[in-house]
């Protein structure tokens, strides 16, 4: 074999090119037909999907799906043998990667001519444009925070939010209301414009989300009960009261409930009814009562707020309800209007549950002649149920299998959880991964096509839940043009298995909004696909939007732990990190939403102010000690 040298650095020998061997001409002619019958399948398809806009996404993303049906094994080990890039590798720039390849086989095949083929740069450049348009101008991945209701008191941590990294604020319409969603975009804006005016926001402004509720089978009312309220006073390790707890005492109350979340340390209000008013008692006065276990206590009386509202003091636990009198020399006052509470409905394995299939029905616990029974909120969803399906509650905290259908109500045996009994609340989501639930139950809904009109007015991008199929998205298509907002950025959340089985589809026809992005929801997917496939599905949903230069949003459960407890756990910090692959990135709600926001700002952006900085911490972290140095 003829082999013609140069001489390199430090007189190195340095091959300029080289006859293909026998094994290098198979992999080139192998290669080549593979190309051949992409460019071929892909330019007939691209014929019968007319698209005026993004047809070199089209033309990417029809070359990697033609290159996904192929049997590919053979020629990556070949690949791999001669030191080449996978066929696959190159997602967002499938034809020109494999040209490259081809060409340093000595093989250089003329450009398609029907077809838009992006290089690496260009690529690049389309997912850039393709983020902006859904997002706006960020430095990506961008953040998007969930918003709590509760927000609209609190300005300061809106404002929090603002300075430390929220570019999108969500709401999620299958909660609150229309004022309460206007409520908390007013205290976005609000917050914007104070920190602009001192000058600690510059020309920002963060994109409203807004999720339409989408086809969420959930559990529907459950009948209410009344129970003793009980007034929790601290206890030492041995038992004993450590403390005392302050809650108020009203006429003007509505209920007797507990209050944890109390203004100036109270904890619980007692709505009474007394024949005098408060005027006649004074700060120390105590009020007796027996509780309803028969067992004598006293509030002591810390403060007057006016005629009808005290504040007191209770140092031992009690048990209250509408029989319990207060007393003393002065006024007497009977407790009212205990807060009823839905009943409790707790469920383990190898009991049963009832799936009523009338939404107006109450939901029950049972007892030695009835089983507990819940209602659901979309019947229809229940039609193509079967004995031996699969049901999951609560994103899968309660499991069980279909034991009896009928036209009324649909029987459960539950497998889980198997020790500790789990309690199953009104508004617990379901997922039927086997009953095919999408036949019956298409997206958007009514209620999402009548909060579409409040979304077109406030928000700058509309997420579309539970999509199926694509004419869920042409649906949405056609009422956004009929509100004369067909500029509003759309993305569709993958959160079933027919999400993901018809997910090319899907993206084919999300192609055609101005801007259009995928939301792979976490949450519902997990329980549809199996908690082990879901770093499988997550992977390949990554793959397939890169292909078509389609940006995604990472959700559900990121720094979850954070949120709720103040502390990450490991494998979460793992998980965002890995999230920096994706176009932005969310958040749900948590008492220590501005904890997670800090540390999910640090680690996406980890080298955003200075380049070369994370590869130098990495190597501080990871060097090794002298090895070389040792060796001479």
């Amino acid at each position: 074999m003829l082999k013609i040298f140069l001489v390199g650095v430090n007189g190195m020998e340095r091959p300029q090119s080289i006859n293909r061997s026998p094994e290098r001409k198979k992999l080139a002619e192998m290669i080549a037909n593979i190309y051949d019958d992409m460019i071929k399948k892909s330019e007939r398809m691209a014929d019968y999907l007319p698209l005026k806009k993004y047809p070199y996404s089209r033309d990417n993303f029809l070359s990697f799906l033609v290159l996904r049906e192929m049997d590919l094994s053979k020629v990556q080990m070949a690949l791999q043998e001669e030191g080449l890039a996978a066929l696959e590798t190159g997602e967002a720039h499938v034809i020109k990667s494999i040209e490259k390849i081809l060409n340093n086989l000595g093989v250089y095949p003329p450009p398609p001519a029907a077809l838009q083929c992006p290089d690496y740069t260009r690529a690049k450049e389309i997912m850039k444009t393709r983020a902006e348009a859904v997002f706006g101008t960020i430095q990506p991945p961008g953040i998007m925070v969930t918003l709590d209701s509760s927000l609209i008191h609190e300005p300061e941590i809106m404002e929090q939010l603002l300075l430390h990294g929220m570019d999108i604020a969500r709401i999620n319409c299958a909660h609150d209301s229309p004022p309460i969603w206007e409520k908390l975009i007013d205290e976005v804006r609000t917050a914007e414009r104070k920190l602009t005016s001192i000058g600690k926001y510059g020309n920002r402004t963060c994109k409203i989300y807004m999720d339409l509720a989408g086809p969420k089978i959930r559990i529907g009312k459950i009948q209410n009960e009344t129970l003793p309220l009980k007034l929790s006073v601290p206890r030492d390790a041995y038992g004993n009261a450590a403390g005392f707890i302050q809650g108020y005492i009203s006429t003007r109350a509505e209920n007797t409930m507990n209050d944890e979340n109390g203004s100036d340390s109270a904890t619980f209000i007692l709505a009474v009814s007394a024949e005098d008013s408060f005027d006649q008692l004074k700060v120390g006065d105590e009020l007796t009562f027996n509780d309803i276990r028969g067992r004598k206590r006293g509030m002591k009386v810390i403060d007057k707020r006016d005629s009808s509202c005290i504040k007191v003091q209770l140092d031992k636990t009690a048990y209250i309800d509408e029989t319990t009198i207060l007393q003393n020399e002065k006024i007497t006052m009977s407790v009212r209007s205990l807060l009823s509470k839905p009943e409790t409905i707790e469920v383990k394995k190898g009991d049963k549950l009832r799936l009523y299939l009338d939404e107006n029905r109450l939901g029950h616990a049972g007892d030695e002649h009835t089983i507990p029974g819940v209602p659901v909120t979309l019947p229809k969803a229940f039609k193509n149920v079967r004995i031996g399906d699969r049901v999951f509650i609560d994103d899968g905290k309660v499991y069980g299998i279909v034991s009896h259908v009928t036209n009324q109500w649909i029987d459960l045996n539950i497998a889980a959880p198997s020790l500790k009994a789990k309690r199953i609340k009104e508004g617990n989501g379901f997922n039927l991964p086997d009953s095919l639930p999408s036949l019956n139950a298409a997206s958007p809904t009514k209620k999402d096509l009548s909060d579409l009109s409040f979304i077109v007015k406030y928000a700058d991008i509309v997420g579309l839940s539970f999509v199926h199929s694509p004419k869920d998205l042409s649906d949405l298509r056609d009422a956004l043009e009929r509100l004369a907002a067909p500029h509003l950025a759309v993305v569709a959340k993958i959160e079933t298995k027919d999400a993901i089985h018809n997910l090319a589809r899907i993206i084919l026809e999300g192609l055609n909004f101005e801007g259009f992005g995928v939301m792979i929801a976490r949450g519902d997917l997990a329980v549809e696909v199996g908690f082990e496939n879901l770093a499988y599905a997550q992977e390949e949903i990554l793959s397939i939007c890169r292909a078509a230069h389609v940006p995604v949003i990472w959700a559900t459960q990121v720094l979850d732990r954070l949120l709720k407890k103040g502390v990450p756990s490991r494998a979460e910090i793992t998980d965002a990190i890995m999230a920096n692959r994706a176009q932005c990135v969310m958040l749900n709600k948590g008492p220590y939403i501005i904890e997670a926001l800090k540390v999910l700002s640090k680690l996406l952006h980890f080298d955003s102010n200075e380049d070369g900085k994370r590869t130098k911490i990495v190597k501080e972290f990871t060097a090794q000690y002298g090895i070389f140095h040792s060796l001479f």
